[in-house]
Formats: structure tokens, C-alpha cells, sequence
């Protein structure tokens, strides 16, 4: 297990890369904490991933029943207990420090793995889809992961988990939204149709794609209580404003250099 006393250092939210050149998908690594059961007492951290090396560990990954395998978070975890069991449990959010991406549950079956997949590409964002142990092609279940660009703080999950679930149309699971969330991976073999999938899609780090789905946020909030609903609706309304001024400002700026230009 790794050594994880030290609290990580979270990324500077204003030296922010380029959104349009995102890292090379085969050399950029991915921070995955991965537990070995539910129980989570401990856990591995010491190897980060590339996307596509994440791809096959789930893919090669088999166990006899879903209970069997192991778990997976984009995340990092220090080594606070749980308060709240006695099993000395190290997955709860007050344990994690920071986000290396966020994931997202599908278990409504009815989209396809494919349709899923579809949907990603057409938002042109990096991430990595995989059915879950539990998943048929009559009923398909799934997770999405979204890596970030650089470590973020905890509280920028959800809003960006709200982002992409108001993309989709909200369609992702309520526990996609709380923070420790950790997810099962690989093939269970007592699924008698498993239809085992992982695929990739290629783009820009969610984290950065601030102008594409900041509109969705608000229609994204499986969880959110009325009270946050109308603070969310409040920082839109003045973020609109405030645009709405700035534009006031550049129409009357134009408008003087208009009126004090000699006409030809």
C-alpha cells in the first residue's frame, strides 16, 4: 500500500493547458487507487496508467462472481478510517484528497453500450467505457470515466459530474455524484452473457471543456436538494448578468469610436 501521509498537491485552477491540445492519449498517465474488495482496509496506488493500459487491465481482469473483483476510483485517498464502521475502511469521501477524474454509473438498461459510446464521441470528450460484471446485452449496464488534465480539489467533482449527466439527458445513477464512489471492474464468469466491453474515445479533458457543458450543469443534479438547485440557478442568473454588461460595455465602447470617427 502506498505511503500516502502527505496530502497531494492540488492543481493551480489558473494555469489551466490548452484545451484543444490535450496530452497524447498513449504516454499520459492516469492516477487509479484501486481496492481489492468492499471492505477497503487497504489499497493500491503506487502505478499510475495510461487510458488504454486501464482499457485492458479491465478487460483481462476475471473473477467467479461480481463479488470477486476488485474496485477502481480516479482519485487519491489518504489513510483516515471511516468514523462511522469499524472495519476500518479507508473509501469514504472524507478520506479522499483529490480527483484524478470523475466516473459515472449507467444501470437503467436501456441505452446500449454503443449508443453510450456514440454520445461521447459527439461531445468530443476523452474517456473510458466499460460494461459492468453485472451487464447483458438485454440489459446493459456500464461505467464512464472521465480523466481530468491535472489533480483537481475534491469539490470540483460534482460539478462536473453534473455537467456530463445533463449532456446525457440525466441518465446516470444518484451514487455517480458521491464523492468516494468506487467501482467494480473486470468480467464476472457466473454472468451467463457478460458481453464484455471496454472501449475508448478520444478528445478533450472534461475538466477543461468549461464553454461546451457549463450549460448542462444545472439539469445534471440527480441529488441536489431544492435549496442547492436555486443556488445553482442564482450563480447562472449572475454569471449572466454580468456577460450581459460586459457586452453593454463593448456595444457602447463601439458606439463612441462610431460616433467620433470622421465619415469619408
Amino acid at each position: 500500500m502506498a505511503n500516502n501521509t502527505n496530502k497531494p498537491k492540488v492543481a493551480n485552477a489558473t494555469k489551466r493547458p490548452n484545451v484543444n491540445k490535450p496530452p497524447d492519449l498513449d504516454t499520459h498517465k492516469i492516477h487509479v487507487t484501486f481496492f481489492k474488495d468492499a471492505y477497503a482496509k487497504t489499497f493500491d496506488d503506487d502505478k499510475d496508467r495510461t487510458l488504454p493500459e486501464l482499457r485492458d487491465l479491465i478487460l483481462q481482469t476475471k473473477g467467479m462472481s461480481k463479488g470477486e473483483l476488485p474496485w477502481l476510483k480516479l482519485a487519491y485517498f489518504g489513510q483516515k478510517t471511516d468514523p462511522d464502521k469499524t472495519s476500518g475502511c479507508l473509501r469514504w469521501d472524507g478520506n479522499v484528497t483529490a480527483i484524478s477524474g470523475i466516473e459515472l454509473d449507467y444501470d437503467k438498461e436501456i441505452l446500449s453500450f454503443d449508443e453510450i459510446v456514440s454520445t461521447l464521441k459527439a461531445m468530443k470528450v476523452r474517456a473510458l467505457a466499460y460494461t459492468s460484471p453485472s451487464n447483458t446485452e438485454a440489459a446493459p449496464r456500464m461505467r464512464v470515466l472521465l480523466p481530468v488534465s491535472q489533480k483537481l480539489a475534491p469539490d470540483t467533482r460534482k460539478k462536473l459530474c453534473a455537467r456530463v449527466n445533463g449532456r446525457f439527458g440525466n441518465i446516470f445513477a444518484p451514487e455517480s455524484f458521491t464523492l468516494s464512489q468506487s467501482y467494480y471492474y473486470g468480467m464476472a464468469k457466473d454472468n451467463p452473457a457478460p458481453n464484455h466491453r471496454a472501449e475508448i474515445i478520444d478528445g478533450r479533458m472534461i475538466d477543461l471543456c468549461v464553454d461546451d457543458f457549463t450549460r448542462f450543469e444545472n439539469n445534471g443534479y440527480t441529488d441536489a436538494s431544492p435549496e442547492e438547485l436555486v443556488k445553482h440557478a442564482e450563480a447562472d442568473a449572475a454569471k449572466a448578468e454580468e456577460r450581459a454588461r460586459r457586452l453593454e460595455k463593448v456595444a457602447e465602447i463601439a458606439r463612441s469610436r462610431a460616433k467620433h470617427t470622421p465619415r469619408k
